[in-house]
């Protein structure tokens, strides 16, 4: 409150959430409900470009997140405000604000070309290469979602829906197929298309009001034979700009 009495020209106010547990829970009982102060960091200008938030905007980061922020090369201009330190003396929160830099527009672009190519894998699954293209990642790896083991996970940077797709060097038998995910609604639809065939068969159901980090599946009815390539496509019912699909484990069976 004392810093945006000294800065009446400050429209709003990001606080980092990384320094404790629940510290959207804090806000609640330190700021007002008409307060310009929001908790979050400065992750969501380093992912896209938002000029709106800069010049005006004070941010109040932890060191580590000072250090990503400044060494980043869409970020120019860096202004601290004021340091908060540490009873040992120790730098604790920065308060800053920080303008793009010339070439930020350039960067964003190729970052989302990027990501809007997708990725492919080759792995082993149920003793058979597989051939596995699926969406950007921020976080885990492909082998994380097929290791029998929902503890690990893999997050998808910003596809909605996201698509896994799935060709077998040989063909499979399948009578369902189960995911875990993070907790949301969604709809999953799965096309498998068999040798031979032209046209793939399609299961598709939503689910909502689930636990949290649900285990769902879609049964066939049947043993379907000879499918050759399976497509999985999950995409979340739950608001946010970007939302990102979390994904913890998918079971062919």
């Amino acid at each position: 409150a004392a810093e945006l009495a000294e800065r009446p020209d400050v429209d709003q106010v990001f606080v980092s959430p990384t320094w404790a547990n629940g510290t959207d829970i804090l806000m609640r009982y330190f700021i007002a409900d008409d307060s310009p102060v929001s908790i979050a960091n400065a992750t969501g200008v380093l992912e896209s470009y938002q000029p709106e938030l800069m010049g005006e905007t004070y941010f109040v980061l932890t060191p580590p997140e000072y250090q990503e922020l400044v060494t980043d090369p869409k970020i120019d201009k860096v202004l601290i405000e004021h340091v908060l330190e540490y009873p040992n003396g120790q730098p604790g929160f920065f308060f800053i604000r920080f303008e793009y830099a010339s070439v930020a527009e350039q960067i964003f672009a190729a970052e989302r070309l990027e990501r809007g190519a997708g990725q492919e894998k080759r792995i082993m699954y149920q003793d058979r290469s597989v051939l596995v293209e699926y969406p950007y990642t921020d976080m885990g790896e492909l082998k994380h979602i097929f290791d029998d083991d929902t503890f690990t996970m893999m997050r998808i940077y910003d596809a909605n829906p996201a698509v896994f797709r799935l060709t077998f060097s040989e063909s499979i038998d399948l009578v369902g197929i189960r995911a875990t995910t993070g907790s949301m609604d969604f709809i999953l639809t799965i096309s498998l298309k068999s040798v031979g065939e032209e046209e793939p068969l399609t299961f598709s159901q939503v689910f909502r009001d689930l636990p949290d980090d649900p285990t769902v599946e879609i049964s066939f009815g049947q043993k379907l034979k000879d499918i050759e390539q399976v497509v999985i496509e999950i995409e979340s019912l739950t608001p946010g700009d970007p939302f990102k699909i979390h994904i913890r484990e998918l079971e062919l069976y």
